[in-house]
């Protein structure tokens, strides 16, 4: 299961198909997988939805690889990377048919935090001192704020417009000039943002709280995380796992901090966003050595 955002069976990003590799790592060990194309991409059709609607599409998947021969009914796993280690285990609540998970920069927070977080930790590796920082913050949690609180079906525009004009109105000349909302132009650069805010996937990702979630799921489940991970950070999501899963009483679950591997699981030098493409590596063997190490074991 992919990330956000819509990609092939490969989850082919910035050059790189690290589904395509682990797939093979996997089969090379005598795994059977099967890859999908997202919604509207490749050989699948569909509108894009969100995370909920696409934990049905996997829910098939599942009801497909149970009608295989070869396969195995009572050892079928989900990995899912990003947003897929989120829907993995919305799936594993919805079908006694998943034996196992494995997260791979997986949400162990709610989706607000996240976001909040991805942003702050984004532009801390851009360089951006610390007050800028705080007043993109402020103004995210203004915006986010909205967009969590009104219902999912709502058309919230108006009111992302009225809490970014209220957000303004409080803000000294100091930070308008900093944040080059002086003019109309820096001003759009915010608003420009509102279709993606308001849309469902977004608002539904915002409203996402896993512990719900995690607290039901009594199933292994190995959750990795890329220490220099700027998108979902290693500590605060891997300890989300943690305290879901225990609260679960599950007794068969481990959490891995990968040294010096980013969102990708590539080792990487400057760690950005930017750099995803500029890397060999597309997916690290260290980090596929746990996951068959452990799979083994399963």
């Amino acid at each position: 299961m992919t990330g956000s955002g819509q990609q092939d069976r490969d989850e082919t990003l910035f050059g790189h198909k690290p589904f395509w590799v682990i797939a093979d790592a996997l089969s090379r060990e005598g795994f059977a997988v099967l890859r999908i194309d997202d919604r509207g991409v490749g050989e699948t059709t569909g509108k894009v939805g969100t995370s909920a609607d696409y934990a049905q599409d996997i829910l098939a998947a599942l009801r497909f690889l149970k009608s295989r021969k070869e396969i195995n009914p009572k050892k079928i796993g989900l990995i899912g990377h990003s947003e897929g280690g989120m829907i993995a285990p919305i799936v594993a609540v919805q079908s006694k048919d998943v034996a196992f998970i494995v997260s791979l920069a997986g949400l162990g927070v709610g989706g607000r935090a996240l976001l909040l977080k991805q942003s702050d930790d984004i532009l801390a590796k851009t360089g951006a001192n610390a007050a800028y920082r705080a007043n993109v913050q402020s103004l995210n949690a203004a915006l986010y704020e909205v967009a969590f609180r009104l219902p999912l079906e709502s058309d919230i525009k108006d009111s992302l417009q009225l809490a970014f004009d209220n957000w303004l109105k409080a803000q000294p000349d100091a930070v308008l000039g900093q944040m080059g909302f002086k003019s109309e132009v820096g001003k759009k650069s915010v608003t420009r943002q509102f279709d993606q805010i308001g849309s469902k996937w977004y608002r539904y990702f915002l409203k996402y709280d896993p512990q719900p979630i995690l607290a039901q799921i009594n199933i292994p489940v190995l959750a990795l995380n890329g220490s220099n991970d700027v998108q979902v950070s290693a500590k605060e999501n891997l300890a989300g796992f943690e305290k879901g899963l225990t609260a679960a009483g599950n007794k068969n679950f481990k959490t891995v901090e990968l040294p010096g591997l980013n969102h990708l699981f590539q080792k990487c030098q400057k760690c950005t966003a930017a750099e995803y493409g500029m890397l060999e590596e597309t997916f690290s063997v260290d980090a596929l050595k746990v996951i068959l190490d452990w799979l083994k074991k399963q």
